[in-house]
C-alpha cells in the first residue's frame, strides 16, 4: 500500500470518528431469568407471616422472662434498691381519699401520672447532699454489680458448653433403629438438637439472666455519669 493510500485511510477514520454508528444498541442487557423462579418471587404474601407466640409460648416465654428478672434482682438488690430510693424522692405517690398510699401487691407505691402517663418527676429534689451520697452508693455497690454481672455471663458460657456437648454426643450416638439404613448427616443432625432440647433452652435461660445483668450494669454507670455532670446540676 502506498504512503497516500495510507494517509486517505487514516483522515477518513478521522473524519468519521465523531458520527455514531447505526447499528448499535444502547439499551441494557436484560437478565434472562427462568420462568418458575419469576413466579416464586413475583409476590409476597405477608397475610401469611406470623407475628405473635403461638399456642401457649406467649404465656410461658412471659413466665420466664418473670422467672429470670426475679432471680437477676435477687443477685443485684443494691441496684434496685438504689433506684428505688430515687424514685421516692423525685415521684409523688397516689393516695386514696384517706391520705394512704396506693401501692401494687408487691409494695411498690403507685407514683402520679402526667398527661403523657409517664411518672411526675421533680429531680430539683435531689440535692448535692443527695447526688454524693448516691454518687458515693454507687461507687461502692459497683465492685459486686461487676462480679455478679460477670459471673452470671460465665454461667451462660457454661451453660452453652454443656448444651454442644450434649448436642455432639446425640450427633455421635444415635441409637440403632432410629432411621432405616445408614444415618445420614441431616439425621445424626436432627438426633442431636432433640437430645440437647433441655440443654438448649436452659442455656437460653442463663443468657437471658446474664443480658438483664449486663444491662443493669450499664444504666447504673450511665446514672452515674448524669450524677458526676455538672452541667446537669
Amino acid at each position: 500500500m502506498k504512503n497516500s493510500d495510507v494517509h486517505d485511510q487514516i483522515a477518513r477514520v478521522r473524519e468519521n470518528s465523531d458520527i455514531p454508528a447505526e447499528d448499535v444498541n444502547e439499551e441494557p442487557l436484560a437478565a434472562d431469568i427462568p420462568p418458575d423462579r419469576t413466579r416464586q418471587f413475583a409476590s409476597t404474601s405477608f397475610s401469611r407471616m406470623r407475628t405473635g407466640w403461638s399456642g401457649d409460648d406467649a404465656e410461658t416465654v412471659m413466665e420466664l422472662n418473670a422467672l429470670a428478672g426475679e432471680l437477676v434482682r435477687n443477685r443485684m438488690q443494691a441496684a434496685f434498691a438504689l433506684m428505688e430510693r430515687v424514685y421516692r424522692t423525685v415521684r409523688t405517690p397516689e393516695t386514696d381519699d384517706g391520705g394512704v398510699v396506693v401501692a401494687y401487691p408487691d409494695g411498690t407505691p403507685v407514683w402520679k401520672k402526667d398527661g403523657l402517663g409517664m411518672p411526675e418527676e421533680d429531680w430539683d429534689q435531689i440535692d448535692g447532699d443527695e447526688r454524693r451520697r448516691l454518687l458515693l452508693a454507687i461507687s461502692a455497690h459497683m465492685f459486686e454489680w461487676e462480679i455478679e454481672s460477670s459471673r452470671l455471663w460465665a454461667d451462660a458460657m457454661y451453660s452453652k458448653g454443656i448444651w454442644e456437648e450434649a448436642f455432639a454426643q446425640g450427633f455421635t450416638a444415635i441409637p440403632p433403629g432410629v432411621v432405616s439404613g445408614r444415618p445420614t448427616v441431616d439425621d445424626r443432625t436432627q438426633w442431636g438438637h432433640k437430645n440437647a432440647a433441655q440443654e438448649r433452652y436452659f442455656a437460653l435461660f442463663r443468657s437471658s439472666m446474664s443480658r438483664q445483668a449486663e444491662g443493669i450494669l450499664k444504666a447504673m454507670r450511665g446514672f452515674q455519669r448524669v450524677l458526676e455532670n455538672p452541667a446537669i446540676w
